[in-house]
Parts: structure tokens; C-alpha cells; sequence
């Protein structure tokens, strides 16, 4: 399917539905899914606008909470445009945010959003809210707060499990710092090796690569703006 294709809104849609699905099955029967008013902000990234795609993705979404996870809602989603993506030409990502206790909670300033890409077709999107916070880059399921987590699949096994990466977003730049979880790995970004403590500033895009021995696996990245 081209992202010129008539049916490409379609098409984005049904595989957000799918996304949707799988999380909500993910966070079912947690603590996390049994509070009240959980709120979920999508992110979705695609190789063309996506103008009729706004308020399909409300309703539909509406439904499927209704039914999977009672009480939820989709309180927002971010769209980027990102020409350069091979297919499926989109990413999406759902995250929850716990219920803030004051509008003063709620994260200001400009929206990023982050796609990492694994294996051709395989990719995630992320939103980055400016904040002072470092944020584990990490594979596994949900966890208690996601917003202090980007959190990969877990079928993804080729990227290690636990955080060997954080990631920051402030004023006019994105970094990401190495841990010293597993010294074994070697962590570079665009070719920069990162020692434990060490961090650098991202591109818009590029590459972040974890080596063992000879084993190797890489994540592309994107850094877009909300539109």
C-alpha cells in the first residue's frame, strides 16, 4: 500500500485500532487500568497529511475503550509528518498518563515526537514533552508511569532489556545519556560510542546501536514536530 493510495487514512486507522487493542489487553486486570479516569495520548506519524484521519480516531477510539477498558479515554493525540518513512509509511504509538491532581500538572511547551524504527517495517512514535526529567529508553510492557518511560515491545529481544539509554528533552535539544546497566554493551549514537554517564545531543535522525561481542542490533530514530 502507497501512501498516495485512496484507502491510506483507512489503512492508518485500522492498524491505531490494532495498537489500541493490544494495549488496552496489556494494561487489563493492572492497578494501572482499575483507576479512575485513565487518560491515553496516541501519537501518530505518517509519510503524508492525514486530514480526515482526526475525528475517526476520537470516535473510534471512544468505542473501544467503552468496551475494553471502562472509564478511559483518549485525551489526545499527535500527529507528525515524516515524507522520508519507508513503508508501512506510519507509526503510531499509545501511552497512558496517570490522572494529574492539578491543571498545573499538565506538561507545557512544545511536543515532539520520536520514532524508532527496528528491522524495516517495525517503528514506534513516542511524544516528548519538555521537562527537567530523564526518561529510560527501555523494552518490556507498560509499566506503573509511563511518562518516565519509553518502552519498546518486548518481542523486540534483539534491543536489550532494562534502560541502557535516557533521554531528555529540553529547550532546543534532545539528549541521551548511557547508564551502567550492562557495561558489557557497547551503546553508540551516530557512530558517538557513549561511556557510562556520557550523553549526546540527537540529530533529527539517525541511528543508536548496541553491540555484544559480535552481536549487533540498531534502532533508527526521527525526531519530528507535532503538527
Amino acid at each position: 500500500m502507497h501512501p498516495d493510495a485512496p484507502d491510506f487514512e483507512t489503512k492508518v486507522l485500522a492498524a491505531f485500532l490494532q495498537t489500541l487493542q493490544r494495549y488496552c489487553e496489556q494494561l487489563r486486570g493492572t492497578p494501572t487500568a482499575a483507576r479512575d479516569g485513565l487518560s491515553l495520548a496516541s501519537s501518530i506519524v505518517t509519510a503524508r497529511p492525514v486530514p480526515q484521519l482526526r475525528g475517526r480516531i476520537r470516535r473510534e477510539a471512544e468505542r473501544v475503550l467503552g468496551r475494553e477498558l471502562p472509564g478511559a479515554r483518549l485525551e489526545r493525540t499527535f500527529f507528525a509528518l515524516d515524507p522520508r518513512m519507508s513503508e508501512p509509511w506510519y507509526a503510531i504509538g499509545i501511552d497512558h498518563r496517570l490522572p494529574a491532581p492539578t491543571a498545573d500538572d499538565e506538561p507545557e511547551g512544545p511536543v515532539l515526537i520520536l520514532t524508532l524504527a527496528f528491522s524495516g517495517p517495525l517503528r514506534w512514535a513516542y511524544p516528548l514533552v519538555i521537562a527537567d526529567a530523564w526518561q529510560a529508553i527501555r523494552r518490556g510492557p507498560p509499566s506503573a508511569d509511563l511518562r518516565q518511560e519509553i518502552s519498546l515491545p518486548d518481542h523486540v529481544n534483539a534491543v536489550p532489556a532494562g534502560p541502557l539509554l535516557r533521554l531528555r528533552y529540553r529547550p532546543g535539544v534532545v539528549e541521551v545519556c548511557r547508564t551502567d546497566l550492562k557495561p558489557h554493551y557497547a551503546v553508540a549514537v551516530d557512530e558517538y560510542l557513549l561511556a557510562p554517564g556520557n550523553r549526546v545531543a540527537l540529530a533529527g535522525h539517525g541511528r543508536i546501536r548496541f553491540t555484544n561481542g559480535t552481536a549487533q542490533s540498531e534502532l533508527r530514530y526521527v525526531l519530528m514536530e507535532r503538527q
